[in-house]
């Protein structure tokens, strides 16, 4: 009986693993369902097992009844031979009766005693498990708080205060990656309010000043945006539409997946920068330093790249639909059969394939 209930223990720990761990795993987001059944459901699978097992033991538990007989023996005379000989008769016993293995049937009790209070144990780690989370995603909403308070302070004598918020976003969004999504958003809201925008346009030409100067704390956003872990994003991306980066230093910069459409990216150093799978729709890119920058998956639909330098970028599989390369050098550019180039002008450019 004690491997029963050392084998039952170890059931309902493993219950208790299952109810409360496994559904925060986060490599297979199927635990969150199956935790949530077992949730709903535990209790009568327990009943059912309960049940069963001392169905099982309480058959055990009942002595098979054994029939009794009683031998005697008589002496008699037998015709033809000299002397008594010994006759043995069975007699049947009385109706045999069927008894308890009251040993049995205790070690069932207690069996069944230590499994209620492991299942009481596993309910109360539960319980306590959901304070702790609860309190965990109060410690998280309180952090997030006084972060957005820190990023939202303005002028240059709380730069210190705006950096410490992006940097506690950050932190939060490695702590708790489910608000990564609205992390990434309020960073990117950050940037597109402290940037000048780019949606007024005239005679062709942006409102944006001559050259952008990114201050520390946009370079720390940028920072932070570029280093996340992109798998709990939830199809959420670094937001920066028709924002001015005219001149902007971007060289290194990680910005995969951005949307960048419309921005204004004139004679910007985007040297070796990451852009895979950025949208550059109608972005404009004259004179960019585009070099060994990676574009490969990247939307540049009626992007304006005149005179950019584009030496050694990576084009795998972009879209260069209608976009603007007059004057462009496109020289060791990386191209597949999958880089679109329909409708792409190339006068005066050099190392154009197409």
């Amino acid at each position: 009986m004690a491997v029963i209930v050392l084998y039952s223990g170890a059931g309902v720990l493993l219950l208790d693993v299952v109810l409360t761990r496994l559904p925060n795993q986060r490599w297979w987001p199927g635990w969150a369902v199956v935790g949530g059944w077992l949730g709903r459901w535990w209790p009568l699978l327990v009943a059912i097992v309960l049940a069963a097992t001392a169905g099982a033991f309480l058959r055990l538990g009942a002595r098979r009844p054994t029939a009794t007989t009683s031998t005697s023996i008589r002496w008699e005379s037998e015709p033809g031979r000299p002397g008594l000989l010994p006759r043995t008769t069975v007699t049947p016993g009385p109706p045999p009766v069927r008894r308890w293995n009251w040993t049995a049937v205790t070690s069932i009790v207690t069996a069944a005693t230590a499994l209620a209070a492991l299942v009481f144990t596993a309910q109360s780690l539960s319980a306590t498990r959901e304070q702790i989370t609860l309190s965990e995603q109060g410690q998280i909403t309180d952090r997030y708080t006084k972060a957005i308070d820190q990023l939202g302070t303005q002028g240059p004598d709380h730069l210190q205060t705006r950096l410490g918020g992006i940097y506690a976003l950050e932190r939060l969004a490695g702590d708790s990656p489910r608000d990564q999504p609205t992390i990434v958003e309020i960073l990117s809201a950050f940037l597109r309010s402290t940037l000048p925008t780019a949606a007024d346009h005239l005679n062709g030409a942006t409102n944006c000043p001559a050259t952008t100067i990114l201050q520390v704390d946009m370079r720390a956003a940028l920072s932070v945006l570029g280093r996340r872990n992109h798998a709990y994003d939830k199809r959420t991306t670094t937001d920066l539409h028709d924002v001015c980066l005219v001149g902007a230093d971007l060289s290194g910069t990680q910005l995969e997946g951005a949307n960048l459409d419309g921005a204004d990216l004139t004679h910007a150093n985007l040297f070796a920068a990451q852009l895979t799978g950025a949208n550059l729709y109608g972005a404009d890119l004259t004179g960019a330093d585009l070099k060994v920058t990676f574009l490969d998956d990247a939307v540049l639909i009626a992007a304006n790249l005149t005179r950019a330098r584009l030496e050694g970028a990576f084009l795998a599989e972009a879209n260069l639909t209608d976009a603007n390369f007059d004057g462009a050098n496109l020289t060791d550019a990386v191209y597949d059969n999958n880089t679109i180039t329909r409708g792409a002008t190339k006068n005066d450019a050099s190392g154009a394939w197409w």
